[in-house]
């Protein structure tokens, strides 16, 4: 159900309001319908979708794709008539030394193969993107893997945030033809209108164009292993569970508003550096997270994030005095759902640990959302355990809002206090 909120809210003039058990929706006449939050089955799902066209919400998608698609078509013709005013007659032979930004050119055999470093904008990218694909000497193209809109996204992220940096990674453009590296690079470009420097490697002879980039790419549990960070794969998981965290609770309208799409989001290395610089407790809940959950064959980031969130959580609500008495009560709810000794059916710690045991998968069988899950589930078990309560299953459904660490202030203890 969030999946089909999530695609009304993106049509024009279209508004979604979000209450305890549905979904309302209103088209840009004003006519409103409801939806569950949570899929009750096949019906409840064909009755969503059949309330949805009520509004006409098919026929609005089909017009925001091809509006988009038209508007996506003219940024490029406008690109291509900025470089075709600025670039009048054809390009021919190879290109002519730019103006370099630092660095030495460099002649490596008899193909005059150089690189520089220039201040590349979006109408230069856009010219390199527009020209004809390069020709192997058997004359075929060299066609470039399908554009990844995401990464695109990525780039562009990073260079609006001002993270843009110089590598020996760039564009390698051969002496007739369209770039046959670094496409991604550019169309990043174009799409911020920023100018960067960047490193460009001319007249590369497109037979390369299968010896690049076939290597393994670098992770971000890559990059903080290189920076000394032990127990790196695991903590770049927890990074982004706390990055996606801290913007779900920043009200993001984007990626990270609901929690199914938290295993897409894509943060830089220096946005993880500045989450944990935010989270000064974090690796001491990565310990204790990871001993928690382990036994009960759960994911280290998400008893990490379980363990973080919520002492944060009793550190932020309470006085002295109570803060000690619900980290008595975490504590213990940590340590059953570590060892699931001394603990009955019915228990939410008890329930919880096998749930994690026996799968925890989502209700398609996939895993790709299961950290998010677990986390959701341990929070659920940590209320139904603070307030007292017995748990004898986890439900999770798609669109159910992640909760928030159960903290209530105690009266007495503070006045006490």
């Amino acid at each position: 159900m969030a999946d089909l909120a999530a695609a009304c809210e993106k049509l024009p003039g279209w508004q979604v309001a979000l209450n305890n058990s549905s979904f309302k929706i209103a088209n840009p006449a004003g006519v409103q319908t409801s939806i569950p939050r949570r899929v009750g089955g096949r019906s409840s799902l064909a009755n969503a979708k059949k309330a949805l066209e009520g509004l006409g919400f098919s026929a609005a998608l089909a017009q925001h794709k091809e509006e988009s698609e038209k508007a996506r078509k003219q940024r490029i013709a406008a690109d291509r008539a900025k470089v075709e005013a600025k670039f009048v007659a054809p390009r021919v032979g190879k290109d002519p030394a730019p103006q370099t930004v630092g660095g030495t050119l460099t002649v490596v055999g008899d193909k005059e193969m150089y690189t520089v470093t220039q201040q590349v904008g979006p109408d230069q990218a856009a010219e390199w993107l527009n020209r004809p694909p390069a020709v192997l000497p058997d004359g075929r193209a060299v066609l470039q893997r399908p554009l990844n809109a995401g990464h695109v996204q990525y780039l562009k992220d990073v260079i609006l945030r001002g993270e843009w940096q110089l590598t020996p990674q760039g564009v390698s453009l051969p002496t007739e033809g369209a770039p046959i590296d670094g496409q991604h690079r550019l169309w990043a470009i174009v799409e911020s209108g920023a100018t960067v420097p960047i490193r460009v490697t001319y007249n590369v002879p497109p037979e390369t164009f299968y010896a690049i980039d076939t290597g393994k790419r670098r992770t971000l549990a890559d990059q903080l292993a290189i920076l000394g960070e032990k127990n790196s794969l695991h903590l770049a998981s927890f990074g982004k569970m706390l990055y996606c965290w801290d913007r779900w609770r920043d009200g993001d309208t984007g990626t990270n508003r609901y929690w199914s799409n938290w295993s897409r989001a894509k943060p830089s290395p220096e946005q993880i550096e500045a989450v944990f610089k935010s989270w000064p407790e974090a690796r001491d809940a990565l310990r204790d997270g990871t001993a928690m959950i382990r036994p009960a064959k759960g994911i280290p980031a998400a008893g990490a994030t379980f363990v973080a969130v919520t002492r944060r959580a009793i550190a932020e609500t309470c006085e002295r005095a109570e803060v000690d008495w619900w980290n008595h009560e975490l504590n213990k709810y940590i340590k059953d759902v570590q060892t699931g000794e001394m603990i009955a059916r019915g228990n939410p710690a008890y329930t919880v640990r096998n749930w994690m045991i026996n799968g925890s998968q989502t209700s398609k069988g996939s895993n790709s959302d299961k950290r998010e899950r677990q986390l959701l589930a341990l929070l659920k078990g940590w209320r139904a355990a603070a307030t007292g309560k017995e748990m004898s299953f986890v439900r999770i459904t798609d669109g159910e809002q992640m909760p928030t660490p159960y903290v209530a202030r105690l009266p007495h203890l503070a006045k006490a206090a």
